[in-house]
């Protein structure tokens, strides 16, 4: 099993990496609590987040066949 404390790591290496960006909110900007309070925003819709613990991303329609078994 994946250690927490090393997915929380890579995930805030993550978010860090969008700090400054226009329309980019982080979790630490947002001041929001409850579902989404991790999360990685832009424009106010979600684009990353924590889920049980690991990272998450949403990406593209035309991403998603190539990268997800099925």
């Amino acid at each position: 099993m994946p250690d927490p404390d090393a997915l929380r790591r890579q995930y805030d290496a993550i978010a860090d990496s969008f700090t400054g960006l226009p329309d980019v909110a982080i979790p630490a900007d947002t001041g929001r609590r409850g579902f989404g309070s991790d999360a990685l925003t832009v424009r106010g819709r979600i684009f990353a987040m924590l889920v049980r613990g690991h990272p998450v991303v949403k990406l593209p329609a035309a991403r998603r066949g190539s990268t997800t078994p099925g």
